[in-house]
């Protein structure tokens, strides 16, 4: 019965231990386009942020699992986005938001819904691709603060 009582413990333990690295080792769910090199692209992830419906003015369909990453290009993109987010118990929709931004090769971005002087918007993290994100080293790679606006699409507006 003793011995139980310790395997047990050990299994709560490696529970407990696994769950609060929160260890993300973020993967290529789509690739844009085939012909750039790794090497010459980025990878985005939007998890719980909403879609990407227009990437450089070609409409698409893209949005990311916790884990999936979206490889492009590097270099000045615009994103078309449809806004789905929550903080807390607030929900925020949007559609044919336009983000633009320099995306540097070799990094990964993930863009999270976050808060700023009683502004909502998204956060901008980046990354060495391959680089594993934890919750230990989350905020050490926050790069930037993009003010989050909900606007129709006859209201367009850039977040910079």
């Amino acid at each position: 019965m003793k011995i139980r009582k310790q395997i047990f413990s050990v299994v709560v333990i490696l529970v407990v231990v696994l769950a609060s690295s929160c260890i993300i080792n973020t993967k290529v769910g789509t690739v844009y386009d085939d012909t750039v090199p790794a090497d010459k692209a980025a990878w985005i992830n939007l998890y719980n942020v909403g879609t990407v419906v227009g990437y450089n003015g070609i409409g698409v369909q893209w949005k990311t699992g916790m884990s999936e990453a979206i490889q492009i290009p590097s270099g000045d993109t615009t994103l078309e986005l449809n806004i789905e987010a929550s903080v807390g118990y607030t929900q925020y929709k949007g559609t044919g938001m336009i983000f633009k931004y320099n995306f540097q090769a070799q990094k990964q971005y993930r863009f999270v819904v976050g808060q700023k002087d009683d502004a909502y918007g998204l956060n901008v993290y980046t990354y060495d691709v391959g680089e594993k994100i934890t919750s230990g080293n989350f905020n050490d790679h926050l790069t930037g603060f993009v003010p989050f606006v909900n606007s129709g699409k006859n209201n367009k507006t850039v977040l910079n």
